[in-house]
């Protein structure tokens, strides 16, 4: 609990190269909350002026998002790039400030009282940044998501907008074996894997790497007239052995990526 106190001075720390309040880090192990705080608030003071600025949850580096219904409205104009920057930025945002708003309170408000702002107004705008600013970025972070996967499902197969849509997400897409383009890849695998639910078959790369180990299998013989072929003599070795065909199975499924071309 009382190293926690030490992210403050993290936020503003020497990787910035600015303030370094590691010299904080014995005497918070061993000293009361209060000698600790102390010692934080008092190498946060004696920092840059960047550094300071640096601490604690601040107001939105990108414009406050919109009401749902209004943002909705605006992302029907977005094209996918700009859904995806924009949900990057407020994604980013959204987690950093998460992470500072479920910091223990001395955390928190280790900002207070060390610039022009009164300890009440930085206490206050800190709230304010904690409630209903992070509950708008995440609302917009869900937009901004749905939206994006709805872009990604309208682009219609082998069409110009795929190949324009991989030209700028080339790490986003593979090849589609139907189509032979470049394809968004969550869309590739997932209409594969709704085309082998249809069929009831395993994918082709299963099969593939599963026939060959099975003939070689040693067969075993079929005493049970069910699954005997028809015409055979009883006791004719007709299927291969069962923990060799198991074996075979498990090495065909290793070999084969989820969702494999059926």
């Amino acid at each position: 609990m009382l190293r926690a106190l030490l992210m403050a001075a993290q936020l503003a720390g020497p990787a910035a190269g600015q303030a370094d309040c590691g010299a904080c880090d014995a005497l918070c192990r061993q000293k009361p909350a209060r000698e600790c705080r102390a010692c934080v608030r008092d190498c946060l003071r004696a920092a840059p002026a960047g550094a300071r600025d640096a601490r604690g949850p601040q107001p939105l580096t990108l414009p406050a998002p919109p009401p749902p219904d209004a943002m909705s409205a605006a992302l029907r104009g977005m094209e996918k790039p700009e859904v995806d920057a924009l949900l990057a930025s407020w994604r980013k945002e959204a987690a950093g400030r998460e992470a500072l708003c479920a910091a223990p309170e001395p955390v928190k408000y280790a900002s207070c009282g060390l610039g022009q702002e009164s300890d009440f107004d930085c206490r206050t705008r800190i709230g304010r940044h904690c409630s209903g600013e992070l509950d708008d970025l995440r609302r917009a972070v869900e937009l901004l998501r749905a939206r994006g996967e709805e872009l990604e499902a309208a682009v219609d197969p082998g069409s110009a907008a795929d190949a324009d849509y991989c030209a700028a997400h080339a790490p986003g897409c593979i090849i589609d074996d139907e189509t032979g383009t470049p394809r968004p890849e969550r869309r590739v695998r997932e209409e594969r894997r709704r085309r082998e639910e249809a069929a009831g078959a395993k994918p082709r790369c299963y099969r593939e790497a599963l026939e060959p180990c099975l003939n070689a299998c040693p067969r075993f013989a079929d005493f049970r007239p069910r699954l005997r072929p028809a015409g055979r003599r009883r006791g004719t070795p007709s299927m291969p052995e069962p923990r060799c065909q198991a074996a075979c199975e498990e090495k065909a499924a290793a070999a084969c990526p989820a969702g494999g071309a059926p």
